[in-house]
């Protein structure tokens, strides 16, 4: 039997790719977002940032997105520095496109949007397809 799952927000990455070696930035993130990844491929830098304190009715991707800017916008000078120099720094939210109906509708007011390009953000969307097997199993996550 197929298992039927709505499309939903799963959640908001931020990706920071820069030159300068990013790990003050992962250090000082770690108590208030996990920190997906930080490492260097190709004379780069990447970091990837995601929420970790949003209780599952809070974790809209509006208020991702103003958790990622608040935190940001207070960033002590030599890291808001290091974060301004980045080659580029992207909100990513993330959803999951479901097997089913309804549809999924959300929201980022403008408001949050300037929020984001104020502090030189880019915004981007992306979505994750879902294709259960026969056994009701996500295959995207089954070891092969």
């Amino acid at each position: 039997m197929d298992s039927l799952i709505p499309p939903n927000f799963i959640t908001l990455d931020v990706e920071i790719i820069s030159d300068e070696n990013l790990s003050p930035l992962a250090d000082h993130f770690e108590e208030p977002a996990f920190v997906l990844g930080n490492q260097k491929i190709d004379n780069l830098y990447h970091l990837s940032l995601e929420p970790c304190w949003f209780n599952e009715e809070d974790k809209t991707p509006e208020n991702c997105a103003n958790f990622f800017v608040e935190q940001i916008s207070k960033l002590p000078i030599e890291l808001r520095d290091l974060w301004n120099r980045a080659n580029s720094r992207t909100f990513d939210f993330g959803f999951e496109s479901g097997n089913t109906l309804p549809y999924y509708k959300s929201e980022i007011s403008a408001d949050t949007l300037l929020k984001i390009a104020t502090i030189g953000a880019s915004f981007a969307i992306t979505i994750y397809q879902v294709s259960p097997s026969e056994d009701g199993r996500d295959q995207t996550q089954e070891c092969i």
